[in-house]
């Protein structure tokens, strides 16, 4: 940890040393920074020496619930389920006994499944 922050203070002195953020951008330091660390990053994860889950380790697994099957994912809403759980959550506020005027539903509308685009 102590070298991570060695580094990084070394990098804000080299910048401030050259006036700042914007003459560091002005004379191309920024973004050669930029690309030296994206390259060296890329290579570590190339050879394995940094793992990036999914990408060079672990790539293999199960396929996602949220992708698979016919509806490509999208949720699409049961009109007669949605209707009894509304009418379950009616029955509830209904019981309850809280003082003072009860919030109304915020749903102005009922539930309409759509078809996927």
């Amino acid at each position: 940890m102590q070298a991570l922050m060695d580094e990084a203070t070394a990098e804000i002195e080299t910048i401030l040393g050259m006036g700042g953020v914007i003459p560091a951008i002005e004379t191309g330091y920024m973004k050669t920074a930029l690309v030296r660390s994206m390259s060296e990053r890329m290579s570590e994860i190339n050879s394995g020496e940094k793992i990036v889950v999914g990408l060079n380790k672990w790539t293999e697994g199960l396929p996602s619930p949220l992708t698979a099957g016919d509806d490509g994912g999208i949720f699409k809403v049961d009109d007669k389920a949605a209707e009894q759980i509304i009418a379950g959550l009616e029955q509830v506020r209904a019981r309850a006994t809280l003082p003072g005027p009860r919030p109304r539903s915020r749903r102005s509308r009922p539930l309409r499944a759509t078809a996927a685009a």
